[in-house]
């Protein structure tokens, strides 16, 4: 019964209404079962999936301003966008990751480009971060990429805790440092090595 059912889709697929390409035709009427069919579609679907999402990265990649524009005048225009709209107080917001997405080709220059991520990480914490953990695993995703670029945050803000236990492990990459902080939390940083460090303003939290 289920060879039958086979044959009978099989017979099914083979009709003009199912746009398949001559190979893909003779390929399913080769299966009888209905699982070897199904096994099969969802194979080609994903294979179609990937050439389609390589075609449409080659079409990007070959519009004019990515065939023309350095990728050091990339991170410029990128750079001048403000940091507002770049960390993205409101979630709907957060530029960093649709310029991620706008295409390959600008994934890879952003990626590769540390300083633009430490000089995203340093205008954050100066204007001030509101602790929530989406935003605080955003900051963290933003340091890890900032390679060992000098690093010169400003930790006032109301996360400045989470900051400090952040910033810690990236302490040997710090030039400078602004902090509010408890006794603790100063002794913890000061103990760190910071063969960078050029300047530090320390406030002791009450």
């Amino acid at each position: 019964m289920s060879d039958l059912l086979g044959r009978l889709i099989a017979d099914t697929i083979s009709f003009p209404g199912f746009k398949l390409a001559p190979d893909d035709r003779t390929s399913l009427n080769e299966f009888t079962a209905i699982a070897e069919i199904q096994e099969w579609v969802l194979f080609r679907a994903a294979e179609y999936h990937s050439l389609a999402q390589s075609l449409r990265s080659l079409h990007n990649a070959s519009v004019p301003i990515n065939r023309r524009l350095p990728p050091d005048i990339f991170m410029e225009i990128f750079r001048r966008l403000s940091n507002a709209d770049l960390y993205g107080c409101d979630e709907s917001k957060y530029l960093i990751l649709k310029l991620l997405h706008v295409c390959r080709h600008w994934r890879q220059i952003i990626m590769r480009t540390p300083s633009f991520w430490a000089s995203v990480f340093n205008e954050a914490t100066a204007n001030g971060i509101r602790e929530s953990l989406g935003r605080m695993d955003r900051l963290a995703f933003i340091l890890e990429k900032t390679g060992v670029r000098p690093l010169c945050p400003a930790m006032y803000s109301d996360a400045r805790g989470r900051l400090v236990d952040m910033i810690v492990p990236h302490a040997h990459h710090l030039s400078g440092l602004g902090l509010v902080s408890s006794r603790r939390r100063l002794d913890r940083i000061l103990s760190e090595d910071m063969p960078q460090l050029q300047h530090f303003h320390h406030i002791l939290e009450v």
